[in-house]
């Protein structure tokens, strides 16, 4: 197999995208943000995930090779998982009721939320104390820092000021944050590396949908701009060895989901958008800010919940096993799974060991049909994911000696 050109520096630079160094597109921020430096041109189709298809074409050739992967998306319900969707917003500082209404909202619905918390202006403060950040969490509400960068300086200074506010108010380190309109002054790793520095795990801000260049905050958007829907580990500059860091990014793909009129388009987008996740086995997110689902912010809630009801509902009728969880529980995955290890791969088995407390599923070489596990004899499941048959197996925590038959 040969690629003519170089694939991983191409994925690696195309997901870092460009430095940012000033404003782009007229928007009202007078610094470089994340969506700027997308390396695609304007007329781009930015609903083809180009990485995963060039990812899917390397594991297709390992997996014909013998070697076993781990499948992206954890256990759900003691089966394979077909895709994740995830939910997010940030409060911009608005208000205590904003956010608990919010949480409220999601929670009746019976969907997780997460809510990036803004410190308010150069107060030292958030717009919710310490009681009402618990009950946000007795809502499954996760909460992270959003870091503010038009009022504080972008730099370690900056970081370690809010997030040292974020941790004195609330008594935890936050550990998937977002910058408020998705700050980035220079390159991607720079960025990385002040979060790291600061206790991040993982962040949401590499937004990837088609931007309006009138409208800073134009709704019903969807894309994957830097090429993946898949959580992503980063790596430093060549200035500080090229090291991996222990950070990961969460991607947006689908920003303020609508539904006004309920016509038929406008579900179908919606529906579109889950197809492809379920086709995939994608995690795929629906950002919406806690103000259009709140009704405390002066904005009619129902486009929003409507869109975010019938999400649920399409999915629910598919029958499809679906992960529902914050952008902090999936970068968390992404760290488990990623300290999961295969060895001893021979053509006649492998060994995995699984150091979480959670059953992941692995990908066998195609052929394989019947297995033993520990002595044992499992079933294997057929899933047909992008138009392939992979044969799965679940395993639990600890050592799993596989053997084919």
């Amino acid at each position: 197999w040969y690629w003519s050109f170089d694939l991983p520096a191409t994925l690696l630079y195309a997901a870092d995208g460009r430095p940012t160094y000033g404003p782009k597109n007229n928007f009202p921020v007078p610094v470089g943000r994340v969506p700027d430096s997308c390396v695609l041109e304007e007329n781009y189709d930015y609903n083809i995930a180009y990485a995963d298809s060039y990812l899917r074409s390397v594991e297709d050739i390992l997996s014909d090779a013998g070697f076993v992967r781990i499948w992206a998306l954890p256990e759900q319900n003691g089966k394979i998982c077909d895709l994740a969707l995830y939910f997010a917003g940030d409060d911009d500082a608005y208000s205590a009721e904003n956010d608990l209404r919010a949480a409220e909202a999601m929670y009746k619905l019976g969907l997780p939320y997460h809510l990036n918390l803004m410190p308010v202006g150069l107060e030292e403060r958030f717009v919710i104390d310490r009681d009402q950040y618990k009950r946000l969490h007795e809502l499954n509400c996760e909460t992270a820092i959003h870091y503010n960068f038009t009022a504080y300086p972008f730099s370690q200074e900056g970081h370690r000021m809010q997030m040292d506010m974020y941790e004195r108010i609330f008594g935890e380190t936050s550990g998937g944050p977002v910058n408020h309109c998705l700050v980035q002054e220079g390159t991607a790793a720079e960025r990385y590396r002040m979060q790291v520095e600061c206790g991040a795990k993982s962040d949401n801000n590499r937004f990837q949908n088609q931007l309006d260049p009138a409208d800073i905050n134009a709704f019903n958007l969807t894309g994957f701009a830097f090429g993946s829907a898949f959580p992503r580990f980063v790596i430093c500059d060549a200035e500080h060895g090229n090291r991996e860091l222990p950070f990961c990014e969460i991607y947006g793909s689908y920003y303020e989901p609508r539904i006004y009129e309920c016509k038929p388009e406008e579900y179908k987008k919606i529906e579109d958008y889950l197809e492809n996740g379920y086709i995939y086995g994608r995690p795929l997110q629906l950002f919406t800010h806690p103000h259009y689902i709140s009704g405390a912010a002066g904005f009619d809630p129902k486009p929003a919940l409507r869109s975010l009801e019938h999400a649920k509902a399409y999915v629910t009728e598919k029958g499809w096993n679906v992960w529902y969880c914050g952008p902090d529980a999936l970068g968390d995955w992404w760290h488990e799974r990623s300290s999961c290890t295969i060895t001893e791969t021979t053509s006649n088995g492998f060994v995995l060991h699984n150091p979480t407390s959670r059953r992941v599923t692995a990908v066998l070489p195609p052929g394989v049909s019947q297995i033993v596990i520990n002595g044992q004899r499992m079933p294997v499941t057929d899933k047909t994911v992008a138009g392939r048959l992979l044969k799965m197996i679940s395993l639990g925590s600890g050592r799993s000696e596989i053997t084919y038959l």
